[in-house]
């Protein structure tokens, strides 16, 4: 009977934490909904000096910066989405999508997941900051150890891509 009682003594921090969590999940669903519903990460213009930077400093083409954006801020399921169309338009080289999801894979969805670990009493400053180093780092590396030039050389090629 032991286990009822932890259970019982568990349930209070248990509603608490399913609270806190509901009060960040629904308004950043709503949000992203309002995104999408803009068309915010669909439009194909160029954003400028900013995105020549950052797109210099990871190593990926301009056309590339907006699905990373997406998949940064919103997380993999709606980047991923953004990626797949960018990758449909043709918009992104098997190269780009490669080092955007290398990028993803270490900084995804830092909003949502900032604010998801502030319950839990984690740093969001660190949680931020190291993610998102890892990633240019991971991201920057990867690109220069496979320059624009190489394209696809050495890696399997994309459904319906051939690797130059």
């Amino acid at each position: 009977m032991a286990w009822a009682q932890t259970l019982l003594d568990a349930v209070p921090g248990l509603v608490r934490t399913v609270l806190l969590l509901l009060v960040i999940v629904i308004p950043l669903s709503v949000a992203v909904e309002l995104v999408k519903a803009r068309g915010i990460f669909g439009r194909r213009t160029g954003g400028g000096r900013w995105t020549r930077r950052v797109s210099r400093l990871l190593g990926v083409s301009e056309p590339a910066i907006m699905p990373l954006a997406a998949g940064f801020l919103l997380g993999l399921a709606y980047g991923a989405g953004v990626i797949l169309q960018y990758s449909e338009d043709g918009e992104v080289s098997y190269r780009d999508r490669v080092l955007v999801v290398l990028f993803l894979v270490a900084c995804h969805a830092v909003i949502e997941d900032t604010l998801i670990f502030l319950p839990l009493g984690v740093n969001p400053l660190f949680l931020f900051v190291s993610r998102f180093v890892l990633a240019v780092l991971l991201t920057a590396g990867a690109a220069r150890l496979w320059p624009a030039s190489a394209s696809g050389a050495g890696l399997p090629a994309a459904r319906g891509e051939t690797a130059e």
